[in-house]
């Protein structure tokens, strides 16, 4: 029982942590001593990302109110900022509607032409709406309009962010050689830049292209490095992310005990980051890898509790995660009827989503056997059809060949950049020895040529003062 990996958005936040506490109080120090409306502002707009991590509804409501803040002091750009930040909250939230009309807004306000860098962030949180709802086309079309604005005018800020973020509508319709060049283009700006917030989140999303790949090895390596980068930048999303990725990739090796573990990891961290899709979903991990060790009875429970959350979440992927986990809950049990309803229900969830991955394929595979069990051998057989062109497409050779060759040739211009840096640090000290040795034997000649000078002009004996002090004239 295969399940997919969960993606992590560059827009996501950071869980309020005791040191986030003391980074808010800081901030809620510099808003107090803030001698103008357009400073106060600005300090207010950096406070929302650590407000939105303790929770949402709060965040939308000092938003609201910087906003009114703006607005009667006129202020330009804290009403885009505030707006933005608006689209953000309400799409955790999975209220679309919402950040559709401040996106519209904000479509008819920014100046003060369609190629400046707040229409370029504009496209990119209608990128990231399309995309929370798995309409990746739509999103990946956005991030397009972003991109090229932003290397238009040379952001090499906005850039990585942004290579990561469509990579992952690539990602999710499994066109794993375009996902991995977006992604190898965002770590390394990143990198250049020595930015090691964006190398997390792009590395994580990374581990999720070459889990799809069936890549184990290098997706482990991916999550772990996004997790030691996690941990000193105290960005507690991107360990959720790295966990209930792991779980997956555990799960995919049939390594249930492990699954489990980093399932529930992930569920308990995101239910104290108010994430309810990524709860729901770990949730539902969890549940299969219970499943599969037979404990049926904790597995239903955490089935059921999944799949509430992620109704609440409004995230189709995860609803879908939640109904075909409860469905292979029972499918493992041989109740092929009940299973039926709940594999049935979480296709529906994906009706108006773009997602195509192999385990959706893996999903329409188990529903065939349940069919079959349960003897309706036409449905059994048009399930089985869609889990075949989806592993076929996926599966392909050319969509894995170019992707391998894709990383391959990754992989070597890193090893060349590693080698070319240490080669001209072998270089580099290789001249300074020379210079040393040519300046010593310099100093040698020199000394002598002194020497040879005193020897010939005094019958005073030489002492050390007087060659030190004949090395200074010299000089």
């Amino acid at each position: 029982m295969k399940r997919s990996a969960i993606v992590v958005l560059m827009f996501c936040s950071v869980l309020l942590t005791h040191a986030q506490s003391r980074k808010i109080d800081s901030m809620n120090n510099l808003i107090n001593k803030a001698t103008t409306d357009t400073a106060r502002i600005n300090l207010l707009v950096k406070k929302i990302k650590y407000v939105r991590n303790e929770n949402i509804d709060s965040s939308i409501r000092l938003t609201k109110e910087i906003l009114s803040e703006a607005q009667r002091a006129g202020y330009y750009k804290g009403i885009v900022d505030s707006r933005s930040n608006l689209v953000t909250s309400y799409c955790f939230k999975g209220d679309y509607k919402s950040a559709k009309e401040n996106l519209q807004f904000l479509e008819t306000f920014i100046k003060p032409s369609k190629d400046s860098i707040d229409y370029a962030d504009m496209y990119g949180n209608y990128g990231m709406m399309y995309g929370m709802q798995s309409k990746y086309d739509t999103s990946i079309q956005f991030y397009e309009k972003a991109i090229g604005i932003y290397e238009r005018h040379n952001s090499k800020t906005s850039l990585p962010s942004s290579y990561s973020n469509i990579a992952i509508g690539f990602q999710q319709l499994s066109n794993f050689p375009q996902a991995l060049l977006y992604q190898q283009k965002g770590l390394k700006l990143a990198e250049e830049n020595n930015d090691e917030t964006t190398q997390a989140y792009t590395l994580v999303n990374m581990g999720i292209t070459y889990t799809l790949m069936r890549d184990s090895a290098r997706a482990e390596q991916a999550y772990r490095k996004s997790i030691l980068l996690a941990e000193k930048n105290e960005l507690k999303d991107v360990e959720l992310y790295a966990y209930t990725n792991l779980s997956s990739l555990y799960i995919n090796k049939s390594k249930w005990k492990d699954g489990y573990e980093f399932a529930m990891k992930a569920a308990l961290l995101a239910e104290k980051m108010g994430d309810l899709g990524i709860q729901a979903a770990s949730l539902s991990k969890a549940a299969i890898s219970l499943a599969n060790t037979g404990k049926f009875f904790e597995a239903t429970d955490l089935a059921k509790k999944g799949i509430l959350i992620a109704d609440s979440s409004k995230q189709p992927l995860n609803i879908y995660k939640g109904y075909s986990a409860m469905g292979s809950v029972l499918n493992l049990q041989k109740k092929y009827a009940e299973a039926i309803t709940f594999y049935e229900k979480g296709f529906t969830a994906l009706n108006q989503t773009d997602a195509y991955d192999i385990d959706i394929g893996h999903t329409y595979r188990e529903l065939s056997e349940c069919y079959e069990e349960n003897g309706n051998y036409d449905k059994a057989l048009t399930a089985y059809k869609k889990y075949a062109v989806i592993e076929d497409s996926v599966r392909s050779k050319d969509n894995i060949q170019k992707a391998t060759e894709l990383n391959m040739n990754y992989d070597f211009e890193k090893r060349q950049a590693v080698a070319s840096a240490i080669q001209d640090k072998i270089n580099a000290e290789a001249r300074l020895r020379q210079l040393l040795l040519l300046g010593g034997l310099f100093l040698a000649l020199l000394v002598a040529i002194g020497g040879g000078e005193l020897i010939a002009t005094s019958k005073k004996p030489i002492v050390f003062l007087n060659l030190k002090n004949q090395k200074y004239k010299v000089r």
